[in-house]
């Protein structure tokens, strides 16, 4: 064991070190002048005899996936919906960990992190998905960042160039993935004939674009059927009541075929006190049950399949088709910013491209074509009187 103090280079100005060498290991210390350099040198020498410099044998750096869930419970599940933590929780388990989980936290590079997400985007997934995969891992390698287990979060940026700039904006919707109008109005009137008890629940996602978890949370109480709207306070999934997805709640439209459909039902007694709109035994509806009886009713009426979320989807595009503000549309569903219903929906939002480069053509296309000295005003001729 030994403590020295010393210059690496003897000058006035130069600062003083101080060496430790102990059980065969060796580091130093830039400390500053020779008088702080020896008081340090003595608080080393007293915690070397004590064990606590820092010389043991250090412990062993987590694999991620032993450190991945104190990220989960100690920040997410704290901080986060419970939604948010059921997906990320989904990502960690059917993504990450089966590509990390037995390696250090902090043997996993910047490469490492590529070669993942490039695998995982051409194994099929939308370059959205792939990059949701990519923020949680980067959650994990944050709260690592912090722990002081890594020096540098090796996610950091490493979309930007993954992708071409083409395929990093938001896909926008296509035909397939939204019902035409009648194909959506057939739909509805086989489920009002053969699944009537289901009618009000699925004109109510066609006519407001509300999503499934907030028309399950719906109760009476939130139903303005005076004034013709609905106020979305929260949402329900996996047995949980949570806040709308957006943390905001939001006053949403009726149409007039949906309130009269409303009004029908509580004058059959169909309202309870302060409870839900839809209801099985007083609990609420799983989604699970929800999406069974969407499948059924879509092969009765024998249509093409469009997922469930597709009734929103409809909504959305059918009004923006009829040259509905997409401000509007964007409010109606609870979309955080209007930009997000342009990506989306920009090929369904109604336009007269047509009109506007026809604005570039001539008034008058059979007059003669003159001269454009010829079409120009003369310019008034100023008299100017000289002043004696």
């Amino acid at each position: 064991m030994g403590v020295r103090v010393r210059q690496k280079t003897k000058g006035k100005r130069n600062p003083w070190w101080v060496f430790i060498t102990h059980n065969g290991k060796k580091t130093s210390r830039k400390i500053g002048d020779k008088k702080a350099a020896e008081a340090v040198k003595s608080q080393i020498e007293a915690k070397l005899q004590l064990g606590e410099f820092g010389f043991e044998d250090p412990k062993p750096v987590p694999t991620l996936a032993e450190y991945a869930p104190r990220w989960l419970f100690g920040y997410v599940k704290i901080q986060c919906r419970e939604s948010t933590f059921d997906e990320y929780e989904s990502v960690l388990r059917n993504h990450v960990l089966p590509a990390f989980k037995d390696q250090g936290i902090d043997a996993i590079s910047r490469g490492d992190v590529r070669d993942f997400l490039l695998s995982k985007y051409n194994s099929g997934l939308f370059r959205q998905r792939v990059t949701f995969i990519k923020d949680v891992l980067s959650g994990v390698f944050n709260y690592a960042l912090d722990d002081g287990l890594i020096k540098t979060n090796p996610a950091t940026g490493i979309t930007k160039n993954l992708f071409p700039k083409s395929l990093r904006t938001t896909r926008q919707l296509s035909e397939d993935d939204v019902f035409t109008k009648d194909q959506l109005e057939y739909f509805l009137k086989t489920c009002e004939a053969d699944f009537p008890e289901w009618h009000l629940f699925f004109l109510m996602a066609a006519r407001t674009g509300m999503r499934l978890g907030e028309l399950l949370a719906l109760r009476w109480k939130d139903v303005d059927l005076k004034n013709n709207y609905i106020w979305v306070r929260r949402s329900y999934r996996s047995c949980r009541f949570t806040k709308p997805k957006n943390g905001r709640d939001r006053k949403v439209d009726m149409s007039n075929q949906l309130a009269s459909v409303l009004r029908e039902k509580l004058r059959h007694g169909f309202k309870e006190v302060d409870g839900l709109v839809y209801q099985k035994n007083g609990q609420a509806i799983g989604q699970k049950d929800v999406r069974r009886r969407y499948i059924r009713i879509l092969k009765k009426a024998k249509i093409r399949y469009v997922k469930l979320h597709g009734l929103r989807h409809a909504f959305c595009a059918h009004l923006l088709s009829e040259d509905v503000s997409p401000y509007y549309v964007s409010q109606q569903v609870g979309y955080s910013s209007i930009n997000i219903t342009c990506d989306i929906y920009g090929s369904w939002i109604c336009s007269d491209e047509n009109r506007h480069v026809n604005l570039l053509d001539p008034e008058h296309s059979s007059a003669p074509l003159r001269h454009p000295t010829e079409t120009e005003k003369p310019q008034p001729i100023q008299i100017v009187s000289d002043s004696l």
